[in-house]
This record gives structure tokens, sequence and C-alpha cells, in this order.
């Protein structure tokens, strides 16, 4: 009994995109979303290698147009980054209704004999939260850890072509500062949990 339990609550991807196609998300909010979120990603990365510029020219002839050229990068970023959540938003929460219905649809269909066996609160559970928890994962977590490791990736590109020999002094001295770290952070758990 156990072990059938266990394979009812196992994660399955293959049932999990069944389930999503079922209820025909509009792909298309999500792709134009995920697409703006990479443009104001790539647009934040341009912006330190015109600052370079900026830096370099301090105390010779200021260069105006790099100034306003980091000033809209940062200003269309923003308004890209910000349209890219918008449509990402109604896309989860158009997910979120239709996978609502869709379970409403089916709990008005089960047998009475389904309610006896099984607690409110478990039904409720699977109406609210399981379906919320999708649209976080579709609309949220996909495309933030997506952004985030091409901002992480453009980031080394950029620091590699900037300067590669403290890159990768960067990268020895990081590792060793964390080694330090370790046991401070270790001992001020241990006197956190003693309060």
């Amino acid at each position: 009994m156990q072990a059938q339990s266990k394979n009812n609550t196992k994660f399955n991807f293959k049932t999990f995109i069944g389930l999503i196609n079922r209820i025909h998300p509009r792909y298309w909010q999500l792709l134009l979303g995920f697409f703006l979120g990479v443009v104001a990603t790539a647009m934040q990365l341009m912006v330190p290698g015109i600052a370079k510029g900026i830096i370099n020219s301090i105390g010779h002839s200021m260069d105006v147009g790099l100034i306003v050229a980091v000033i809209l990068l940062f200003v269309f970023s923003t308004i890209i980054g910000a349209f890219s959540g918008s449509i990402l938003g109604f896309f989860g929460e158009d997910v979120v209704y239709k996978l609502r219905t869709t379970l409403w649809d089916k709990i008005l269909t089960l047998p009475v004999g389904y309610f006896d066996q099984t607690k409110s609160g478990e039904i409720t559970s699977r109406l609210v939260n399981d379906s919320t928890q999708v649209k976080e994962l579709l609309a949220n977590s996909v495309p933030k850890t997506a952004t985030s490791i091409l901002q992480l990736v453009g980031a080394l590109v950029l620091m590699l072509i900037m300067d590669w020999r403290m890159t990768i002094i960067m990268f020895i001295a990081v590792p060793l500062v964390l080694i330090c770290l370790l046991p401070i952070v270790r001992q001020s758990h241990k006197v956190a949990r003693a309060r």
C-alpha cells in the first residue's frame, strides 16, 4: 500500500507536460516573455563595456554619448524587463485559470464515494495550491533560471574579455574567501540556534 502511494506521488515529467498541453496554454506569451527577458539581460550586460569607456575617458575629453548610452540602456532594459514580467504574469494567470477550470469540471464528474474517501483539504490543495505551483514553475522559475544562467555566462565572458588575468585571480580568490568564511558562518548558525 505504501509503495503504491509512493508511485502516485512521484513526479512524472511526461504526465506534467501532457497536462499542460491539455489546457492549451498560450505558449506565444511564454516565448515572448522569455525572449524579452533575454533582451533585457543582454542590454544590462552591455553596460559594463560602455562604462569602461566612460571611466577610461575621465581626465580627458568626456564622451557624453557614452553616458547617454548607459542611461538609455538602463531605461530600456528596465522597460523591457517590466514588459517581460507582465507578459509572463498574464501567461501564468491564464494557465492557473484554465487548470483550475479543468480540475473543477473533473471534480463535478466524480462519484460521491470519492468525496467520502478523500479529505476536503486535499481536494482544495489540489485545486488551489498545486495549480499555483504550476504557474510559478512555468511563468517564474523556468524563465528566471534561464535568464540568470545567461546573465552569469554573459558576465563571465565580459570579465574574460575585459581583463582575463583579473578574472582568473577572482576565481582563485573567491573560493579561498568562502573556505575561510565557512567556519564563521557555521559558528554563527550554532549561536543563533542556541538563542
